[in-house]
């Protein structure tokens, strides 16, 4: 499968260093900001706990080119197989990166996914699933960069996994979760 990492600009090249000696992973600079690995499940876990020069582990479910309206990106979304990742008893929110020029925002985009998400579950389980915008279980994102093909995400995998290990600590803006042992709080946000 393919793992999205995402990481400041400029970093690309020490991501894919770090994936190819700390996690014998093989990849390719997707664009600035964001490297694309191969691996699997237990990678997953892996650079989310280990990982020390990107931000955010990712799944890519589905790279789609043609992508050229919201019923686009409302077909594309509903045709993913989420019930390998998430069940409808999770909440969930969409996010969005829009880059180049469309009719339509990031905003139209994330409430599009988000409606296709409710659908796929109403069909295939007969239940709705709970959109959560602030603390949601998962996170799918759709984005769509310009002349390139939407790339739809999912992240969090861990989440539940990991909350039951880690303590909750309070912000002042928010509540992070944060590992006793891991240099940053890498999972559980978002």
């Amino acid at each position: 499968m393919d793992i999205l990492l995402t990481t400041m600009v400029g970093l690309e090249e020490t991501v894919l260093k770090e994936a190819k000696q700390r996690f014998g992973l093989e990849g390719e600079k997707l664009r600035n900001g964001r490297v694309v690995v191969k691996g699997d499940l237990e990678d997953v876990a892996r650079l989310n706990y280990s990982g020390r020069t990107f931000e955010r582990v990712m799944i890519v479910l589905d790279v789609i080119d043609g992508i050229e309206t919201l019923e686009d990106v409302y077909g594309a979304v509903k045709g993913q197989d989420f019930s390998e990742y998430f069940g409808p008893e999770e909440t969930f929110a969409c996010r969005s990166d829009r880059m180049g020029e469309h009719s339509f925002t990031s905003l139209d985009i994330e409430r599009t996914a988000g409606q296709a998400v409710v659908d796929y579950f109403l069909e295939e389980t007969g239940k709705r699933i709970r959109a959560n915008l602030t603390e949601p279980d998962v996170i799918v994102r759709a984005d769509l960069d310009g002349g390139r093909p939407l790339h739809i995400h999912r992240h969090n995998g861990l989440r539940r996994a990991a909350q039951e290990g880690l303590p909750r600590l309070r912000s002042s803006s928010r509540t992070e979760r944060c590992s006793r042992v891991c240099h940053a709080p890498r999972i559980g946000l978002e």
